[in-house]
């Protein structure tokens, strides 16, 4: 009976942890900043997107793409009211329309808002692609975030999860045999304590960003 309750419990406590994922898979952009491994969300009042998903490990220099201008309104005839809410970039005419729509909450229902090329004053022609995103210093604690999620969900985790399903039927099944007993527990606390040591090693470097001015852009949970 202890035995079956030490392998519940530690289930559970394993469950509950991986319950957590969904949270951590979501993503914030902070204003001002771009962020290509997190996609989708929606641009709250203070410049912020939230809600959206992690995509990738790499937050910056992954696309090109050319300055649109995102605008709403009805074009040509004499009540054209064509308005301009601000710039996108993007690497297509298609790509440019659905981001203005999720840049801008203010015409995200707009049947009528849409992007156009940004062309050059004096030459007429619009500028050459660039990076969609370039890489600043503040990509480097995003990738750092990216490859501790990765780290725990997808190679941790599991990791540990398989310790537990093997040292709990081990356990179950050791019957008097104190070697195989023995063997089981090691496994499970194993599999706990290192689950514990990861997230000890997240909660300081966690305390030591935020008072670096950067715990917004690394807390995943």
């Amino acid at each position: 009976m202890k035995k079956l309750f030490f392998v519940a419990l530690v289930s559970f406590g394993f469950l509950l942890l991986l319950s957590s994922h969904a949270s951590a898979a979501s993503c914030t952009i902070q204003a001002n900043k771009c962020d290509e491994s997190c996609v989708g969300g929606t641009l709250q009042a203070n410049g912020i997107t939230t809600g959206g998903t992690t995509s990738g490990l790499v937050p910056c220099g992954k696309s090109f793409g050319q300055q649109y201008k995102c605008l709403t309104g009805v074009a040509g005839g004499p009540n054209a009211n064509l308005q301009n809410v601000g710039t996108v970039r993007a690497q297509s005419l298609d790509l440019a329309t659905a981001l203005c729509k999720t840049t801008f909450p203010a015409i995200a229902n707009d049947n009528t808002a849409r992007g156009e090329l940004v062309v050059n004053a004096q030459t007429g022609v619009a500028d050459p692609p660039t990076f969609a995103c370039r890489c600043e210093l503040y990509h480097t604690f995003i990738l750092g975030k990216n490859v501790y999620i990765f780290i725990i969900w997808d190679l941790a985790a599991p990791l540990a999860g398989l310790l537990i399903i093997f040292g709990g039927v081990l356990l179950l099944l050791s019957g008097a045999s104190t070697k195989l007993h023995d063997l089981a527990k090691h496994m499970l606390w194993g599999a706990v304590w290192g689950m514990a040591l990861i997230l000890g090693a997240y909660l300081i470097v966690n305390i030591v960003l935020i008072a670096l001015g950067q715990g917004s852009t690394w807390n995943v949970f």
